[in-house]
């Protein structure tokens, strides 16, 4: 059998466009997702950093961030220390505090928002540890301007008060509105 030029040169050119056409598929594919992946959601991250924060014997109080590591639409506040809503929707809500404890002492974090607490969980401690993590999380339904904080409360069986963690491995909240 015997391949003619021609036969040849239609063959490269057909594979030339078959290559041509995938090419412009996956451009057009990469230009598509680009447009489409450019919103990015609300998100923050907040910690209490080097200056610690410390939790009086029975009382409450709230949670003072002092370091940002990162927040998409500038919506978290250091010096109230309050998140205001920048778009209506669900949010994922992650905080936590960690503090040394002895038995007996009880602990609390919660999120309020507008003198409403939204969501709260309660602690007690049943031994001297050197670092005890009190969290909470939630999915919120929030509006947009509206705002929340992360709030303490304690009482210690011993006198005394007792020491945040400070470093954001330890004491943070975590923001982040769900699809």
């Amino acid at each position: 059998m015997v391949i003619e030029m021609s036969d040849r040169k239609n063959s490269l050119a057909c594979i030339a466009l078959v290559i041509g056409l995938v090419g412009v598929a996956f451009g057009g594919y990469a230009v598509f997702t680009s447009i489409n992946n450019s919103y990015v959601l609300p998100k923050a991250r907040a910690y209490v950093g080097l200056s610690g924060q410390a939790l009086s014997n029975s009382g409450n109080a709230m949670l003072n961030f002092t370091n940002i590591t990162y927040d998409s639409h500038g919506a978290f506040n250091l010096t109230s220390d309050l998140y205001v809503v920048p778009e209506t929707g669900y949010y994922q809500v992650i905080a936590q505090y960690a503090v040394e404890a002895v038995d007996g002492d009880f602990f609390k974090i919660y999120i309020k928002g507008n003198s409403t607490i939204y969501s709260s969980r309660s602690y007690t401690a049943s031994a001297t540890t050197n670092t005890f993590t009190v969290a909470i999380e939630d999915i919120l339904s929030l509006v947009k301007g509206s705002s929340f904080s992360i709030w303490t409360y304690s009482y210690h069986v011993a006198a005394g008060s007792r020491d945040i963690f400070a470093a954001e491995a330890y004491t943070f909240v975590s923001i982040v509105k769900v699809p």
